[in-house]
């Protein structure tokens, strides 16, 4: 990782909150990820998504994370 994010990173959280905020920032492009190839492959097998169909899956997917999110803590 550039040197310039590990300072900026540690300036925000602190070396102990370093890892935590690392894996949140994963979990998040992980998740994005996700939706990006599931968005794709519906696009292949079912013509193509329109923005409405588009912006419906991204808060569906939101929604479902902040209910996981709430019932884990």
């Amino acid at each position: 990782m550039p040197q310039e994010v590990l300072a900026e990173v540690d300036g925000r959280v602190g070396a102990r909150g370093f890892s935590p905020y690392v894996a949140e920032a994963v979990r998040r492009q992980l998740r994005h990820d996700k939706l990006t190839d599931f968005l794709e492959q519906a696009q292949q097998t079912g013509g193509a998504i329109t923005d409405e169909e588009r912006k419906a899956a991204r808060k569906a997917v939101a929604d479902a994370m902040t209910h996981a999110s709430a019932a884990s803590e």
